[in-house]
């Protein structure tokens, strides 16, 4: 798990559920999401992303909310994608991406262990 603040103080919080699972929960009511990444092949990978709220009611703050979060997967969608291709290249060597990067480290830990028991 990980959390990371807004400005105004507010914890988002980020889970991890091994295998291939996120929720993430963020400040505001009923501002929840899961992602599911199914692997297709070596390359492609399918996430499936689900929002969740206590209500049906749609309000400015779930619309800003909404947004948000399209603005962060269009983000990362990019990223992912520029990895995926530097994977390919010459330049890259297996390891870690970056010691900081503590919950991808774990999931490599239990990837590795998995393969190995």
């Amino acid at each position: 798990m990980s959390a990371s603040k807004n400005a105004e103080g507010d914890q988002a919080r980020f889970y991890w559920i091994w295998p291939n699972m996120m929720i993430n929960v963020y400040p505001g009511d009923g501002n929840v999401n899961t992602i599911q990444v199914i692997p297709v092949d070596a390359e492609t990978s399918l996430g499936i992303y689900r929002d969740y709220s206590l209500n049906e009611k749609t309000t400015i703050e779930k619309e800003d909310y909404f947004k948000f979060v399209d603005q962060v997967w269009q983000e990362d969608f990019e990223l992912v994608e520029k990895l995926q291709k530097g994977l390919n290249s010459q330049a890259f060597t297996n390891g870690i991406f970056s010691p900081t990067e503590h919950a991808a480290v774990y999931f490599y830990e239990l990837f590795d262990k998995a393969l190995h028991d």
